[in-house]
Parts: C-alpha cells; structure tokens; sequence
C-alpha cells in the first residue's frame, strides 16, 4: 500500500514538473498570455485530432467552485481527444503550506458537492481526489522551492 501511495506521488511530481517544462518551452515559442485560447500542436503519443489549447484564465468548462485563491495561473490549458473528452489542467504557486491547503480542500470541495473518494499527505507533497457525477478532479500540492506550494488541478469529465 505505501509503495503504490509512493508511486502515485511520484508520477504526481513527474507531472508537475512535465506541466512546468511544457509552459516555459511554449511561452519562450509562442504568445502565452493571449484573450482567445492558444491552439498548439499535441504531440505524437496523442490520437490524431487531439486538440490542446492554452489560457491565461481558466479555461471554458472548469468548474467555478474550485478555489484559486486569486491568483496568477502558472498554466492553464485543455486537451481534447478526438472522441471529447476533455481534460483541463490548471496550476499556481500558493502562498499557503501543503496542510493549510488539504484542509482547506478537504472543507470546500463537499460543501459544493464534490465528494473525496482518496487523499495522501506527505511532506512535500499531496493529493486529493474527487468526484462528482461523471466529474473527476486530482488536486496535487507540491512545494515548489523558494517559492510556496504549487497547485495543480486535473479536472476530467
């Protein structure tokens, strides 16, 4: 049981990290920050007609519950398969710790009708997941060095 929680925090940070690479790699080649959605090319892995587009805002479609804190988005961005399913990825560095952020999860999510079917706590990072209906949402905090904890929300329905 620990080496499975291990590897889902694991791939988490992977994630994460992939999230942050992708965001620097298409800012320094394209306009990020743009009012319409960036459309940029998915990669191969990807089924053909795979469609991924970038945001300054939360994209169309993210549910509005889901606390933000106000905050700068440090990516924001949807891929859309061919068959339209939609996955949104949104993230930004807090300024609260990992425990302050859980709690505060863990307190909002049920209250809007979210329920929490998984969460581990570890010290440097967390996750959170939750569904509604045929919604689904991880919450991934990590702490991002030197610069508070980084949250990241994968939102599927």
């Amino acid at each position: 049981m620990q080496n499975n929680f291990k590897s889902k925090c694991s791939l988490a940070v992977v994630f994460i990290l992939i999230i942050i690479g992708l965001f620097y790699l298409l800012n320094s080649k394209t306009p990020f920050f743009s009012a319409a959605p960036t459309k940029v090319f998915a990669p191969e892995n990807y089924p053909a007609g795979t469609t991924v587009s970038l945001y300054k805002n939360t994209p169309p479609g993210f549910p509005r519950e889901i606390i933000s804190e106000n905050k700068e988005l440090n990516y924001s961005g949807t891929v859309q398969a061919p068959d339209g399913g939609t996955q949104i990825t949104v993230s930004y560095i807090s300024d609260k710790n990992i425990p302050e952020l859980v709690k505060m999860y863990k307190i909002s999510l049920p209250k809007n009708g979210w329920t929490i079917s998984e969460s581990a706590v570890e010290d440097k990072v967390a996750t959170i997941s939750a569904f509604k209906t045929i919604e689904r949402l991880i919450i991934t905090t990590a702490t991002a060095e030197d610069k508070g904890t980084m949250v990241t929300f994968q939102y599927e329905k």
